[in-house]
């Protein structure tokens, strides 16, 4: 319980300290402005809290942020379960990780849309922001289940190589006597 706690804490703190960091550009540049342009910056950032208001109602038929997860595992021919219980601790984690990803990112597009310049760069942009975001989510989400994996994979590798050695010795003691 003490975890959580801590962990919704670090959230909190991060999350303030990533409003002023987005909000310190608008403060101190002097040009500064929305124009036509900032309408698609606004429009990302309205779609991202539409989908994250989607993905917190729907949290437990599945982690929604990463809904790619799934394919990238199957890419990399690991064997993760796809059927994980919601109601696990390691779920819980996952889904408030990259539910702080997702949603500590949305006010860089309010931030971005002070400073639309052209059509074309912001919506660049834009989407760079969007695809940035995702690799971000999915590197510090699904990396370390992978890492966990192989280093299962390996323990449990080393453990057959002991218990198979000390097998053999069995035997062949079995043998000389």
């Amino acid at each position: 319980m003490k975890n959580l706690k801590t962990r919704r804490l670090i959230y909190i703190v991060l999350s303030v300290i990533a409003l002023v960091l987005n909000a310190l550009p608008i403060v101190i540049k002097e040009n500064a402005a929305l124009s036509k342009y900032s309408i698609i910056y606004i429009a990302f950032a309205l779609c991202s809290v539409v989908y994250a208001v989607i993905a917190f109602i729907f949290k437990d038929k599945g982690n929604l942020f990463v809904a790619g997860k799934y394919w990238f595992y199957r890419a990399l021919s690991l064997s993760f379960s796809e059927n994980k219980n919601k109601d696990d601790e390691e779920y819980k984690k996952e889904f408030e990780l990259s539910a702080f990803i997702y949603c500590v990112t949305i006010p860089t597009y309010i931030t971005f849309a002070f400073f639309a310049s052209s059509f074309y760069s912001a919506f660049s942009n834009a989407i760079k922001w969007t695809i940035f975001r995702l690799i971000a989510m999915m590197v510090v989400v699904i990396i370390p289940p992978i890492i966990k994996k192989i280093a299962e994979n390996t323990q449990q590798r080393k453990k057959d190589q002991a218990d198979k050695k000390e097998q053999e010795r069995r035997e062949s003691m079995g043998k000389w006597k």
